[in-house]
């Protein structure tokens, strides 16, 4: 697991080289939430579960590991996707979205799940040798 920088880092660049690609800042924050977004579960949720931001405590509760599970998990992600592309494309089906708006959307979490798979990966190859880094 990569620490808090390391990842912040990766998603400010991603989310820069998004932006410049796409020039649509959706995009690039799609890109940027993607990348935060597994660790902000488990830490934010069990963080206010505790009532604290430490590290330690937090991984040395039960919950932090259950959460670890579920967020790690790239195929959580592609079925919640899977639900926001049908949801989206069931919208433009009874005409309350346009289909540039259905573009957007299926892009925006394309992107998304994206900056997931690039954070698992990370966690896969860079070993944390502090909470930080």
């Amino acid at each position: 697991m990569a620490g808090l920088l390391t990842h912040l880092g990766v998603s400010l660049a991603l989310m820069i080289i998004v932006m410049i690609v796409s020039r649509k800042w959706l995009y690039g924050i799609s890109i940027f939430i993607g990348q935060i977004i597994p660790d902000a579960i488990k830490f934010g949720i069990t963080g206010i579960k505790l009532r604290t931001f430490s590290p330690v405590m937090i991984l040395r509760d039960k919950l932090f590991w259950k959460l670890e599970a579920f967020g790690s998990d790239y195929h959580t992600w592609v079925i919640i996707g899977l639900f926001v592309i049908f949801s989206s494309f069931f919208l433009y089906y009874i005409k309350r979205l346009k289909k540039e708006q259905v573009k957007e959307i299926n892009w925006a979490y394309l992107l998304f799940v994206i900056g997931v798979a690039v954070h698992l990966i990370i966690d896969i190859f860079i070993i944390e040798h502090n909470y930080w880094i």
